[in-house]
C-alpha cells in the first residue's frame, strides 16, 4: 500500500522540515488505497473538505500522477499558502453553508473523487452529503 510507505517514510515530521505535517489515522491508508487505486494513471479531480496542515497534498499528487487536480476546502484563511502550483485549488468558505457549496458547483462542476475530512458537525455533513458535494457530476464519482 503506498499510503503506508508515504507516512512511514515521511515520519517524523522533524526529518522533512520543509514538508507540510500528515496525520491521519492508520486505518484509513489501506482504505485509500482500496478506494483510490482505479483512479491512478488517470485525469482525475480531487475534492478534499479540510485540509488542515497540507500534508496531504504532494502525497495525493505522486500517489495519483500528473493528471491529478486538487481542490481544497477549508475555513481557515491560512490554509490558502498550500495553493501553489497550477493543479492546486484552495478554496476558503464554511462547509456548512449552502451558498458556499452552491459557488463551488459553480467553479468545480466535475469533480472524480471527494474525501470529506473537514466538515466534523452533523450540519457540515448533512450539507455536505444533501445536494452539495453529491451533485458534483462525474461519471466515476467516489465520495468518501
Amino acid at each position: 500500500n503506498p499510503f503506508q510507505r508515504y507516512f512511514h517514510i515521511l515520519q517524523p515530521p522533524q526529518d522533512f522540515p520543509n514538508l507540510p505535517a500528515w496525520s491521519t489515522w492508520l486505518a484509513y491508508l489501506e482504505a485509500y488505497h482500496i478506494h483510490f487505486h482505479r483512479y491512478r494513471g488517470k485525469n482525475v479531480t480531487f475534492l478534499e473538505i479540510g485540509i488542515q496542515s497540507g500534508g496531504k497534498i504532494a502525497i495525493l499528487r505522486d500517489y495519483f500522477g500528473p493528471g491529478f487536480t486538487y481542490i481544497g476546502i477549508d475555513i481557515n484563511n491560512t490554509t490558502r499558502m498550500f495553493d501553489s502550483a497550477d493543479w492546486i485549488n484552495v478554496e476558503i468558505g464554511d462547509a456548512a453553508s449552502r451558498s458556499f457549496w452552491a459557488e463551488i458547483k459553480k467553479k468545480y462542476p466535475h469533480v472524480d473523487i471527494v474525501l470529506d475530512d473537514g466538515g466534523h458537525t452533523m450540519k457540515q455533513q448533512k450539507n455536505d452529503n444533501r445536494g452539495n458535494v453529491a451533485t458534483h457530476t462525474c461519471r466515476r464519482r467516489l465520495h468518501l
